[in-house]
């Protein structure tokens, strides 16, 4: 059984045109619940296109992310 994502840094890539924009709203909301349970991670929103997979790319490489979570759209 794993260990879930408890210790291992996080990157949220978050659309926030998503769902006429309630992505963004959602995503404020979901911070604080992150930081409550004191996970590491980072976070951005995505540039679209091809931008979007080099922003998830360079949180693995520079940010040394363990998992990229899409958020909307």
């Amino acid at each position: 059984m794993g260990s879930g994502i408890a210790g291992r840094k996080l990157f949220f890539l978050i659309n926030p045109k998503a769902g006429q924009g309630k992505e963004a709203a959602w995503w404020q909301a979901m911070r604080g619940k992150l930081d409550d349970r004191g996970l590491d991670y980072s976070w951005a929103y995505t540039l679209g296109g091809k931008a979007s997979s080099d922003q998830a790319r360079r949180a693995v490489i520079e940010q040394k992310a363990r998992a990229v979570v899409a958020v909307g759209g």
